[in-house]
């Protein structure tokens, strides 16, 4: 190996292992905060169709 050519995929993963990684993680934890925010989406429209529906039961009117 002659100052830094790449031959194998060992040399490979030295040069981009840490950047894939990284990369990999990023991803992985965008995935989570997306699944997170429609899971809390669902649960506040459900929250807001049951207080909508006690308050009319009570005669009171939310919009």
């Amino acid at each position: 190996m002659d100052g830094g050519t790449v031959t194998g995929p060992e040399d490979f993963m030295i040069q981009f292992g840490p950047i894939i990684i990284v990369s990999f993680s990023a991803l992985v934890i965008a995935f989570i905060i997306w699944v997170l925010i429609r899971l809390t989406r669902k649960i506040g429209k459900g929250l807001l169709r049951t207080f909508r529906s006690v308050c009319m039961l009570d005669g009171l009117v939310v919009y």
